[in-house]
């Protein structure tokens, strides 16, 4: 028997307002599938797998990069606060 759960999301949030991040293959699955952003956690000295793992919209090596993607997603570039 296989069960099927799907996910609504509160506050009326669309799949595309929420990015989630994390290093977990079967999380970032799950969320790419439901439309969401993803971004992987991979720490530099990390160990880089062959094969299998999920694409992501976006790949970084440190959690304080998160408002960065967050940022990037948003249109907000770092170039246009600098020079206002």
């Amino acid at each position: 028997t296989t069960t099927t759960t799907t996910t609504t999301l509160p506050l009326a949030l669309s799949s595309t307002m929420v990015v989630v991040v994390s290093d977990r293959d079967e999380y970032l699955k799950t969320a790419r599938d439901l439309g969401m952003y993803t971004c992987r956690v991979r720490p530099m000295n990390a160990i880089r797998r062959r094969g299998g793992g999920v694409s992501t919209h976006f790949t970084i090596d440190d959690i304080s990069k998160v408002e960065d993607v967050v940022n990037e997603i948003n249109g907000i570039s770092f170039n246009t606060v600098l020079t206002r």
